[in-house]
């Protein structure tokens, strides 16, 4: 029979490990939990999310947390699974779906991102980001007619955001609206000349109009500013690919690779850049398909012949910071 004493000690120890079962999170695993930059970050979310006991707006902020350290290590299939357990614990979280979206772009989920997008915006209607980023996926799919709407949204509620402006005349440009994509280009790169962002959009509208040194002060004036960017050094690259200047445009397209500046055009423009490389230090021939002036491959004409009944379908995906064109296959 255990004597009276050591029954006391242990009721004592259990009640104290009752009393730390139902204690929230510590104050020091929430702060390093919500930084989200390092191990020892994902460790303190784990810790607070393996507590079944914490209260859910702690475990719904700890896998919200996570899921972001998630999506700055490039593990975006654990990012996504943290943002949907974190639904699963608060469906009203605005950011959320706009954290997922950006997650679910990179992984080429197009769809799925301009779902959670139109969450983001139901549930938040005054922010520009949620129509910002809708109109870049929209480009991204090949839509720049589509894009128009919710940048225009997006204008509305920011006039002035520099960034706004610059895609609005990459989505002109897209639909071969060249004398508007030029007057606003202009306008753009007026109001700031040493913006990067800008200069790079003007950049592209000349490249496609094959004034080809106009692009590439600008894209020097760009790169000056902003030496990681990667839409830049891709779009110079394929200047210099064209005038015969082939291992200037591999040093361009390399650099293409290794940076991480402004992310407008990055994932089409590395594409390209890494695939022009391949086709270069092959030796094969494959000099650039550029458009001038003929019509945008986006949208409305792929749009009309899918419609066509009996007619063999062949989709095409324009590259918006090249002007390229390239074969991809047909979605339902």
């Amino acid at each position: 029979m255990m004597p009276r004493g050591m029954k006391q000690i242990g009721l004592i120890t259990s009640l104290i490990a009752a009393a730390l079962a139902s204690c929230p999170a510590s104050a020091s695993d929430k702060i390093q939990c919500s930084s989200a930059v390092s191990k020892s970050s994902e460790a303190a979310c784990t810790r607070i999310i393996l507590k079944l006991s914490n209260p859910a707006a702690d475990r719904f902020m700890a896998f919200y947390n996570r899921a972001w350290y998630h999506r700055r290590s490039g593990a975006y299939d654990l990012a996504v699974a943290d943002f949907n357990a974190a639904e699963a614990l608060n469906k009203d979280f605005a950011k959320l779906y706009l954290s997922r979206a950006l997650v679910k772009r990179e992984t080429g989920d197009l769809d799925g991102a301009l779902a959670d997008l139109d969450t983001y915006t139901a549930l938040d209607n005054n922010n520009w980001t949620g129509y910002y980023q809708r109109a870049l996926i929209l480009r991204l799919k090949g839509l720049p007619e589509d894009a128009l709407g919710p940048l225009k949204k997006a204008q509305d509620l920011k006039p002035y955001e520099r960034r706004l402006k610059a895609l609005r005349v990459l989505v002109l440009s897209d639909l071969r609206h060249d004398a508007s994509a030029t007057k606003e280009a202009d306008k753009l790169v007026a109001g700031r000349r040493s913006d990067p962002i800008g200069r790079y959009a003007r950049a592209v509208v000349n490249f496609r109009q094959g004034e080809y040194d106009r692009a590439l002060k600008d894209l020097k004036a760009a790169i000056r500013k902003q030496a990681l960017f990667p839409a830049a050094h891709a779009l110079r690259g394929q200047i210099l690919e064209i005038r015969r200047r082939t291992d200037a445009a591999k040093s361009a397209y390399r650099r293409a690779l290794k940076s991480a500046g402004p992310t407008i055009d990055q994932n089409t423009s590395q594409d390209l850049a890494r695939r022009r490389l391949e086709t270069l230090d092959s030796g094969r021939s494959g000099r650039l398909a550029l458009r001038t002036q003929s019509d945008s491959p986006f949208g409305r004409s792929n749009k009309r012949n899918a419609k066509k009944k009996n007619q063999k379908r062949e989709c095409r995906r324009y590259i918006p910071s090249a002007a390229v064109t390239v074969s991809v296959p047909c979605s339902n």
